[in-house]
């Protein structure tokens, strides 16, 4: 049987029976786990672990679930038409510039502006951001980034009936990986739950009670 030992586990636990289907009578600031007697800090543990998706481990230390890998990549690689952009500045390799050249599209650019705000909200995604934008585009990330892609396909498309841009390898990989990724952010309840959970300062005042 797996006991609580950390007090985050403990603040998850409460969480969990306070927001629970079953909306327990939990004290708003529970009291530190050495003040309940261990065959009640079992019993709330194990009930707890029947209302919660994922482990202990998949929690930050500000008791929100972590953003995973695979979502973070998701959003760097909306990013590219900037590296895209950046690259010529940056790079005198002929190579690169010439790739930069041939597949920079302004239209491509500006459809970054909703995945620049979800990287941005990422980076920020503490307890202290009060930025009332920041924690609205974090709650809109999955919609951002789904309208990101989207608008790629969109203006990829587009530039091709009109023959603006030419069919090619390049373009064949973009097309795919954004359908993969609409696929991934559409499917997956992991990034739902993500996105629905901002942390706050309630985290910290129980913290700064329990080490009193």
């Amino acid at each position: 049987m797996t006991y609580l030992t950390q007090p985050s586990h403990w603040y998850l636990v409460m969480r969990i029976l306070r927001k629970g289907p079953y909306q327990l009578p939990i004290t708003h600031y529970p009291l530190p786990i050495t003040h309940y007697p261990l065959p009640i800090t079992n019993f709330l543990f194990s009930f707890a672990m029947t209302q919660i998706k994922y482990r202990f481990e998949d929690y930050n230390n500000y008791n929100v679930l972590k953003i995973p890998l695979t979502l973070v990549l998701t959003n760097l690689y909306l990013l590219k038409q900037i590296v895209i952009f950046v690259l010529p500045m940056i790079s005198s390799i002929p190579l690169l510039t010439k790739f930069a050249h041939e597949h920079f599209n302004l239209a491509l650019l500006l459809s970054s502006i909703p995945a620049i705000l979800v990287i941005i909200s990422m980076i920020r995604r503490a307890p202290k951001t009060r930025l009332r934008l920041i924690r609205w585009s974090w709650h809109r990330g999955r919609f951002l980034l789904l309208s990101t892609l989207f608008l790629e396909i969109g203006f990829i498309i587009l530039y091709l009936i009109l023959g603006i841009t030419k069919f090619n390898e390049v373009t064949l990989i973009f097309l795919y990986l954004d359908a993969v990724l609409i696929f991934y952010l559409m499917k997956s309840q992991r990034v739902r739950d993500v996105f629905a959970e901002f942390p706050t300062l309630e985290v910290k005042k129980i913290e700064v009670r329990k080490k009193e």
